[in-house]
């Protein structure tokens, strides 16, 4: 993997996760108890966690997968609207028939239900980029014909690496 796109991945992943996680405190006890709080606040520490897990062990690359994956969609309607993003968003979208787009740097989410919302979908197009380069890194760091116990001797350096 290369070294930029590691860094990006762990700023936007640690960076970003402890921003959101600072700003759902904040929110809790600012007398805005919600469920969605709570629920992002999770959602945040999963994006921290899956950096940190990431950093240490730039191999363990699922949960930062699933931490970017879930950044990705936005949609709305008047049933639900749902928005996630972590570090840094450039977004396009269809709401309400018109096109739609917008940049934002820092944490940000909208989770809302039953509200008089226009209808429309958009992706994240940063987190997508990161979705599809870390996927295409993972997949050139082990070769598909290699056994997953044999794994540890080709990243470490070969048949006499040392196991600990």
């Amino acid at each position: 993997m290369r070294t930029w796109l590691r860094l990006v991945l762990v700023t936007m992943a640690v960076g970003g996760g402890f921003t959101g996680i600072t700003i759902a405190v904040q929110l809790l006890f600012g007398g805005q108890e919600q469920l969605a709080h709570f629920v992002f606040l999770a959602l945040y520490t999963f994006v921290t966690v899956s950096g940190l897990a990431f950093v240490h062990d730039p191999r363990r690359t699922r949960p930062l997968l699933v931490a970017i994956a879930l950044q990705i969609p936005r949609f709305s309607s008047s049933f639900v609207a749902y928005q996630f993003a972590a570090g840094f968003r450039i977004s396009v979208g269809m709401i309400g028939g018109h096109f739609n787009g917008g940049a934002f740097f820092g944490s940000e989410w909208q989770f809302d239900l039953f509200q008089d919302l226009p209808w429309g979908a958009g992706v994240n197009l940063i987190a997508l980029a990161m979705f599809v380069l870390l996927w295409q890194s993972t997949k050139r760091l082990l070769p598909a014909s290699v056994p997953a116990d044999s794994a540890s001797q080709i990243v470490s350096g070969g048949e006499g690496a040392r196991r600990e």
